[in-house]
């Protein structure tokens, strides 16, 4: 069984330790490889320095991508969105699917 205490997620979540997205195909047509989301929580700023998720682990919440999670390769704001290179997924992520950054 898994307990969840909501006043850690919060704390966690409050002080950026994990960042909530949604995938955006506006003004890009996301790939196996790369997409551009907008920043959900902890607050509706994107990041606007580059490569300042390298390295981290992005997992998908929604769509058909849920569950799976890949590593970010390459971070940059674009088109004022946060566009993230990342190593293969089975498939594009669609727009509206949800995502953490952790």
């Amino acid at each position: 069984s898994v307990i969840v205490n909501t006043n850690l997620s919060g704390w966690v979540e409050g002080n950026q330790s994990i960042i909530i997205g949604e995938v955006s195909t506006a003004t890009f047509s996301a790939t196996t490889t790369a997409f551009e989301g907008v920043r959900i929580s902890p607050n509706a700023t994107e990041e606007a320095t580059a490569d300042h998720y390298n390295g981290r682990l992005i997992t998908f919440t929604s769509g058909a991508l849920l569950g799976q999670q890949t590593t970010i390769s390459d971070y940059s704001l674009a088109n004022s969105k946060e566009k993230f290179v990342v190593s293969a997924l089975t498939e594009a992520p669609g727009n509206g699917d949800n995502y953490i950054i952790t």
